[in-house]
């Protein structure tokens, strides 16, 4: 029998070296893993953020913004996304806002006043024409009965009671103005509208008119009177 020994320094060595050779990647690996994660979580969340101040600058009234997509992942759809709502919702505004312009141009152009009145019985909404028909600015917020006469105030009233159309024909200084109302659905801050028209060229019309069949009648009276009387005496 032979018995051969051989130290294992060397071995250990080599395993020692081994060992801390892959314990030294595995810290490199974990470091360039964190360093890695920190870079992309980063990049994220800066995109991320970039959407979220967009959303908060067009919740601001700013429809202009705009969220570069950049790479076309997950995060880049949500900005495409995001740019298409922001487009549309340009294109909304800007149809919203010419009916508006076209709204307000018709009713500043209208010669006749049109005034909305609340539920509550205050002017939510005047034209022009309303203000230089009554002689005078409706605030916004003026009680019905403070800003209209009696007449009207009354007719507003029973429209909202009946739930129908009411008019009314008032003198109003050197004017006589016939005031329109009726209800009206919705949700525009308003549920009656009144629209107030000059009619004093027809009034004077209309009093001309009774004045020349009074007139008329009282003059024919006289001769029709004694032609009565002489076709009285001719039939006996």
């Amino acid at each position: 029998a032979v018995l051969l020994l051989a130290p294992l320094d060397d071995v250990d060595q080599a395993v020692a070296s081994v060992r801390s050779q892959l314990l030294l990647a595995a810290a490199l690996a974990l470091l360039v893993s964190l360093v890695a994660s920190l870079l992309v979580s980063s990049l994220i969340a800066r995109r991320l953020k970039r959407i979220e101040a967009s959303a908060e600058t067009i919740a601001g009234g700013d429809l202009s913004v705009t969220v570069p997509v950049g790479l076309e992942d997950e995060i880049g759809q949500l900005g495409r996304s995001f740019n298409v709502m922001a487009e549309r919702l340009r294109n909304a505004f800007s149809q919203v806002e010419l009916e508006k312009d076209r709204a307000e141009i018709l009713l500043n152009d209208l010669s006749e006043g049109v005034i909305g009145i609340s539920a509550d019985g205050r002017v939510t909404i005047t034209n022009p024409a309303a203000a230089e028909l009554l002689g005078r600015d409706l605030p916004i917020g003026a009680e019905l009965g403070r800003a209209f006469p009696y007449d009207v105030a009354s007719i507003w009233y029973e429209s909202r009671r009946a739930g129908d159309v009411q008019d009314v024909v008032f003198v109003h200084g050197e004017r006589t103005l016939e005031a329109l109302t009726y209800p009206v659905g919705g949700e525009a801050g308003f549920t009656s509208i009144i629209v107030l028209r000059d009619v004093t060229a027809q009034a004077k019309l209309e009093h001309a008119r009774r004045d020349f069949i009074a007139n008329a009648s009282h003059e024919f009276k006289t001769p029709l009177f004694s032609l009565a009387g002489f076709l009285e005496i001719l039939d006996e």
